[in-house]
């Protein structure tokens, strides 16, 4: 059995103390993913981006949600 949530995370370009974190989870049959910002050294969340809800599978979730990050960090 695996163990969730899955976090994945993702060095910020010229921030030294923030990291973004996609943590993935099942959600009844499908999966979900929550975006946020964190401190790197405490994971502490700073500020939360989104969620995805109603993927069809994990990576669906982990794509949806690394696409969200990347709208946050363009805009």
């Amino acid at each position: 059995m695996q163990e969730y949530p899955k976090e994945y995370i993702f060095p910020l370009e010229g921030e030294d103390h923030i990291l973004a974190q996609v943590a993935v989870s099942p959600l009844k049959d499908k999966f979900l993913a929550e975006v946020q910002l964190v401190q790197k050294e405490s994971r502490k969340i700073i500020k939360h981006l989104g969620s995805i809800y109603d993927a069809e599978s994990e990576e669906e979730a982990l794509d949806q949600g690394v696409s969200l990050l990347g709208t946050y960090l363009r805009s």
